[in-house]
């Protein structure tokens, strides 16, 4: 549909094809009312009244609802928030919000490790293999950051299925044990029937900096583990 500019006091807007056509008729009724005779100027101004009340109408509609000024003593619709709720109602949980440093300068291990562990807390019915909760493809995203852990990251001993965990940097810091790894997926107690504590769970997009202080991630009684798109170096025993 085509869209012509319509400038308002405060900000640019698009009317749609039929929104000017109603301003044009409304041109047109007003010149036609201001030469009309006394007796007939009543008629002429209510059906004005009108085409301006739809065109008004249909303003609205094309305004996108994030421009639209709420009335007088009201507020803007909020915008629910998604992950780091702390309750597991999310499914995208962001490790900045639980007060990780994506810069990398502060020690980020217990930030980190709360998002892992809300992240696990996710309600569902479903299961994968036996024992093991399917998670729906809940996400921890990275965001881009540069994270300073001082201990492994450990995914929780009750286990879970369906995650992805992508975008950012882990690096360990002068004090990680050097006989650990940055991600540690497993669960050497594991109490499922089938003996495996995690499935499907996949790191994307993620560089591993072990920084001579040990390896990049350990699986073990895992299974349909995806390790994509990711990068490891420094590190001092394994890599993965």
């Amino acid at each position: 549909m085509k869209r012509v500019p319509f400038i308002s006091s405060s900000e640019s807007l698009f009317i749609s094809g039929s929104a000017l056509w109603l301003l044009l008729i409304a041109m047109l009724l007003t010149r036609e009312a201001s030469s009309a005779s006394t007796s007939t100027l009543g008629s002429f101004n209510s059906k004005l009244s009108g085409f301006q009340a739809e065109l008004r109408w249909k303003l609205t509609a094309a305004i996108p609802l994030q421009l639209q000024t709420p009335p007088p003593g009201t507020s803007p619709p909020s915008v629910p928030k998604v992950g780091g709720d702390g309750g597991g109602d999310g499914r995208v949980f962001y490790p900045k919000e639980y007060g990780a440093d994506p810069t990398g300068n502060r020690e980020s291990s217990k930030a980190l490790q709360s998002a892992i562990g809300d992240a696990f807390r996710v309600q569902s019915q479903v299961q994968m293999l036996a024992g093991l909760k399917d998670l729906g493809g809940v996400v921890i995203d990275l965001q881009g950051g540069n994270y300073l852990i001082s201990t492994p990251l450990t995914f929780p001993p009750s286990g879970g299925a369906n995650l992805l965990m992508q975008s950012g940097t882990l690096r360990a810091s002068e004090t990680f044990p050097s006989d650990r790894h940055l991600i540690e997926l497993r669960s050497p107690n594991s109490t499922t029937p089938s003996g495996i504590s995690y499935e499907d769970i996949t790191f994307e997009d993620i560089l591993f900096d072990s920084s001579y202080r040990g390896g990049g991630i350990s699986v073990l009684n895992s299974a349909r583990i995806r390790i994509s798109s990711c990068f490891f170096l420094h590190f001092e025993t394994e890599g993965i």
